[in-house]
């Protein structure tokens, strides 16, 4: 029986995955406008209203350090909760969605102990899935301030 199930998607024609748990919805990101925001790190790319939720819209490529693309139609929002946070973050595309048992993981430990960002790693038959601990590519004051929901909740 499997342990946990994650959300399989790429970045760069690499694989990354993220504990289901964490998901909230996946849509196409060009049926959405993203609104500009002034002085934020380029990375956070602006905000965008998914069924009438404004959710803070992070490009993924440019968190990781990879070169930008536009958005095409494989281009999808993931809507993650992390640390009470809700975010858009855009994938180059969602590929999969894998139930894993412990025999399917490998632990990150041994790559680098100070890298916090990768939180375990699945080996398939013929490829590797990243998996990544997103409160803490998320840990970050900038991100963890943003309160879109609160401010439009109290009408600010």
């Amino acid at each position: 029986m499997a342990k946990f199930q994650i959300m399989v998607f790429e970045i760069d024609d690499n694989s990354y995955g993220v504990d289901i748990k964490n998901i909230n919805g996946i849509v196409k990101a060009k049926n959405y406008k993203i609104i500009p925001l002034p002085n934020y790190s380029e990375f956070i790319k602006g905000i965008t209203n998914v069924r009438g939720k404004v959710y803070p819209v992070i490009s993924m490529r440019k968190k990781f350090g990879f070169e930008e693309i536009p958005i095409n139609s494989d281009t999808k929002f993931v809507l993650i909760k992390v640390a009470d946070k809700e975010l858009a973050i855009i994938v180059d595309e969602v590929t999969d969605i894998l139930k894993l048992d412990d025999k399917d993981i490998i632990s990150a430990s041994y790559l680098n102990k100070d890298n916090e960002y990768i939180a375990f790693i699945v080996k398939l038959e013929e490829a590797l899935v990243v998996g990544l601990n997103m409160v803490k590519i998320f840990d970050s004051q900038e991100i963890l301030n943003i309160d879109i929901q609160g401010s439009l909740e109290e009408g600010v």
